[in-house]
């Protein structure tokens, strides 16, 4: 018989449960976090975030504390990365086919910053900020950051992602700024 202290499971696995509870329990519905945050509650509760970045469009270039690069091509390989809550930045460039012409999709999520209030000179720059800002940000910097994005961009990330491992903490600071 397997007692419960000799079961072992890798820092992965642990991490994959431990984030998925987090998404479970701590994270509030995704219509309730996107009205806190001010994100038009459609476009959360679509889904969008299952909708686009799975096609490889996305190279996600990360760095990670121990001096380590590793490249993704979707953020839910960034997430579900063993060493996750050790990445330090991350840096997204489209690689997809052709010129990078947003979808309607991404577009939508562009249209989130637009209604904020965001300045749109670069309609892929700024999506691609977007998708930066839903793989993680140290929370040591992450109110100096998340201020030095503004709160467009980060409406635009929370309406991307509403269940990123960060969200909650991105969902929390548009509550505080505004």
């Amino acid at each position: 018989m397997t007692r419960l202290a000799d079961v072992r499971i890798n820092r992965r696995t642990a991490l994959g449960a431990g984030l998925a509870t987090v998404a479970a329990l701590a994270l509030p519905d995704p219509v309730v976090a996107s009205a806190a945050a001010g994100v038009p509650a459609n476009l959360a509760a679509t889904g969008l975030a299952d909708a686009i970045g799975t096609d490889s469009r996305y190279l996600f270039s990360s760095t990670f504390d121990r001096g380590a690069a590793e490249k993704f091509t979707s953020l839910e390989a960034l997430w579900a990365d063993g060493d996750y809550l050790h990445l330090v930045s991350c840096e997204v460039s489209y690689i997809g086919d052709g010129p990078h012409v947003l979808t309607p999709a991404e577009s939508a999520i562009v249209a989130v910053a637009e209604k904020a209030g965001g300045p749109v000179a670069d309609r892929g720059s700024l999506y691609r900020t977007a998708l930066a800002t839903c793989t993680r940000i140290q929370p040591a910097v992450l109110d100096a950051t998340l201020a030095a994005l503004g709160v467009p961009v980060v409406r635009a990330a929370v309406a991307f992602a509403p269940y990123a491992p960060q969200a909650r903490q991105l969902t929390d600071w548009l509550g505080r700024v505004g």
